[in-house]
């Protein structure tokens, strides 16, 4: 880290490193869909799936919080990190690929009309 360093950042980069020990290595189930976080996979109807890093971050993040709807800008936030210089919109093209590769993201990843997203279980 560069110092001197804000506030915002020291908490946020703690808050990473504390999520990623205590998550890691849960599988997550729903219905046909299985999310083995240790692995780095995702297996629905008993085929490996293959997504990209930051799909299977977003897929890991919003199904740990299910019904709770993100702004494009709060996944950003979390699943990018606070200095993502990009566009807003990529958070949509993430989540159209998740819904045209998981048929239970296709049924589940829900959009909250002017909102943002979040993952119906």
């Amino acid at each position: 880290m560069v110092k001197p360093i804000s506030m915002r950042e020291l908490i946020l980069r703690v808050g990473l490193r504390i999520n990623s020990r205590t998550t890691k290595g849960k599988d997550m189930n729903f219905g046909n869909m299985s999310i083995l976080e240790e692995k780095r996979m995702v297996v629905e109807n008993e085929k490996s799936i293959s997504l990209t890093p930051k799909e299977f971050d977003l897929l890991v993040f919003i199904c740990k919080n299910p019904n709770q709807v993100f702004t494009r800008e709060q996944l950003l936030d979390k699943v990018w990190s606070y200095d993502f210089m990009g566009d807003t919109r990529t958070v949509d093209t993430h989540i159209k690929n998740l819904r045209e590769k998981i048929d239970f993201c296709d049924k589940n990843l829900k959009t909250v009309w002017r909102v943002g997203y979040k993952i119906e279980i």
